[in-house]
């Protein structure tokens, strides 16, 4: 996942694989990381630390996340009605050895995303329409 992202240009974090800093907790690294970035993917296949995490990432400070799945596997259901009710929740299943594939879908859909937010955004918001306004 990591090479493929960096192919298409992006700078990669793997949270788990950056330096610890005393006095922080993990979800105010996982914080750190996600609020910096443009969007949050995960692999969502086998269990791990990040069913304690979304809840902060996703939900809370409303990342823009993408959650890649092993089609007929996964972590938890506890997250399939949530990706009913949050526009900025996206699953992506794949089958086995398609995964690359999987995750170049991923920064697309997220892409996708963030330009129609941004369009909604400056259409909703007035002081985002007045001149100067990237």
């Amino acid at each position: 996942m990591q090479r493929t992202l960096e192919g298409l240009g992006y700078h990669v974090y793997i949270v788990k694989e950056q330096p610890d800093k005393l006095g922080e907790s993990v979800i105010q690294k996982v914080l750190r990381f996600a609020l910096a970035a443009k969007f949050v993917l995960v692999e969502n296949t086998e269990p791990s630390g990040h069913l304690y995490e979304i809840p902060h990432v996703a939900k809370l400070a409303e990342c823009v996340t993408v959650f890649l799945q092993e089609t007929g596997r996964g972590a938890t259901w506890m997250f399939e009605d949530a990706y009913l009710k949050h526009r900025h929740w996206h699953k992506i299943e794949y089958l086995n050895g398609t995964l690359l594939q999987a995750t170049r879908d991923a920064a697309k859909w997220a892409e996708g995303f963030v330009a129609t937010f941004t369009a909604d955004q400056k259409r909703a918001l007035p002081w985002l329409t007045q001149p100067g306004t990237p």
